[in-house]
């Protein structure tokens, strides 16, 4: 085992969160120790989705989403490596129209923050998602990229 008797941080928690707060702690040239009580990515980051979204978040996240999504967009560089993280945009559906209308709204609020989303119908959406198209007639996508 490895031990230190100083270091500028320790994080604690190894999984994703942890890892990349101890990865931009050490970039900017502190000393780091992580420590885990398991295997490191053995907890919430063995098994979750991987799913980074901007779509329907409150809107007061969209920056830190935003400059996330930048984060992770460079990552592989960044690395020099092959992590697998891809964007492919969202798409929502809505059971009614009370659901599309606060779809509409969150959309029109967050295009102000630099976020393209927009409702799409029928070809449109039978083109981004053929099975969906048939059981509904219309759905929110937020595109891959902030503008």
């Amino acid at each position: 085992m490895f031990e230190r008797k100083h270091v500028d941080a320790v994080v604690i928690g190894g999984g994703i969160i942890g890892c990349a707060t101890a990865w931009y702690l050490h970039r900017r040239g502190l000393s780091v120790t992580v420590v885990e009580k398991g295997r490191v990515a053995g907890e919430q980051s063995s098994r979750n989705w991987g799913f980074v979204r901007q779509q329907g978040r409150d809107l007061r996240e969209l920056p830190l989403i935003m400059k996330s999504l930048a984060n992770w967009r460079g990552i592989d560089a960044e690395l020099g490596e092959s992590t697998g993280f891809v964007t492919c945009g969202n798409l929502a559906v809505a059971p009614d129209d009370k659901k599309m209308q606060a779809m509409r709204d969150w959309a029109r609020d967050a295009a102000a923050q630099g976020l393209e989303s927009r409702v799409v119908s029928g070809s449109e959406m039978e083109a981004l998602a053929p099975a969906m198209a048939r059981r509904y007639s219309a759905a929110l996508y937020t595109l891959r990229r902030a503008r």
